[in-house]
């Protein structure tokens, strides 16, 4: 089962707190609003959440969250290689569609929990953090306590 699908459980239990933060990042632009990108996360404000949380560069490189920001935003190949919405769901890329192009620069809701679970699967995996958190969830939890501090 794919590590998002495990820690998705986890994430439910903190969800309103998880949107509430993803509306502090997520751009507001009304141009985009034509385009279904109004209150979406750029890899900008990405970085900026985890430099802000003490991700970078406490627990990972600016490169490792910039590459999991691309490896997770809609309509780009998921963590398992699939192209694939935030919903999970698998979708045709028009490289001449404009709402596509642009699709590839901004995160939705159901992205950024994927690239949390990224994120946490990087930075708490291996050596010691798998004798003490062998578990997907712990990690999520691992990743929302780090964030929380």
């Amino acid at each position: 089962q794919h590590t998002f699908h495990i820690m998705k459980s986890v994430f439910l239990k903190h969800d309103s707190a998880l949107r509430n933060l993803f509306k502090q990042y997520a751009s507001y632009d009304k141009a985009l609003e034509p385009l279904g990108l109004h209150g979406k996360l750029e890899e900008k404000s990405w970085i900026k959440f985890m430099t802000e949380h003490s991700v970078i560069p406490e627990l990972a490189s600016r490169v490792e969250v910039v590459e999991i920001f691309r490896a997770g935003r809609k309509g780009t190949k998921n963590l398992d290689g699939e192209v694939v919405d935030s919903t999970g769901h698998g979708i045709q890329i028009n490289a001449k569609n404009k709402k596509h192009r642009m699709m590839e620069k901004y995160a939705g809701f159901g992205d950024f929990l994927i690239m949390l679970s990224a994120i946490a699967m990087k930075v708490f995996t291996g050596g010691k953090w798998d004798k003490k958190f062998p578990r997907v969830e712990d990690k999520g939890r691992l990743l929302l306590f780090w964030m929380d501090q």
